[in-house]
C-alpha cells in the first residue's frame, strides 16, 4: 500500500512539472502601426485563460504563456490584435 501512495505522489509530481515547462515566458512590444511608437498601459491576455498584463509607459510587456497559446492585445482607441506565440519568446 505504501509503495502504491509513493507511486502516486511521485506520478503526480511528474506531472506537474511537466505541464508548467509547457509555459514560456513572452515578451516584447505594442507600437502604434502608423506612428511607430510604443502604447502605453495596452492590455494582453492568454486567449481562453484569466491570465493577463498590461504594457508599461514605453509599451513593452512579458508575460508567461503556453508555447502554443494566443495572446490578445487590446487598448482603446485601436482594435483588438489576436497573435500566436508559435513557440517564440518575443511576439511584438
Amino acid at each position: 500500500m505504501k509503495r502504491i501512495k509513493l507511486f502516486l505522489v511521485m506520478l503526480s509530481m511528474i506531472v506537474s512539472a511537466l505541464a508548467s515547462a509547457q509555459n514560456i515566458t513572452v515578451t516584447g512590444s505594442v507600437k502604434d502601426s502608423s506612428t511607430g511608437e510604443g502604447i502605453p498601459f495596452a492590455s494582453l491576455q492568454v486567449k481562453g485563460t484569466m491570465v493577463g498584463t498590461s504594457t508599461d509607459l514605453d509599451g513593452f510587456y512579458s508575460i508567461s504563456a503556453p508555447i502554443d497559446g494566443v495572446l490578445i492585445f487590446s487598448s482603446i482607441g485601436y482594435v483588438n490584435v489576436e497573435a500566436p506565440v508559435n513557440g517564440n519568446s518575443v511576439v511584438n
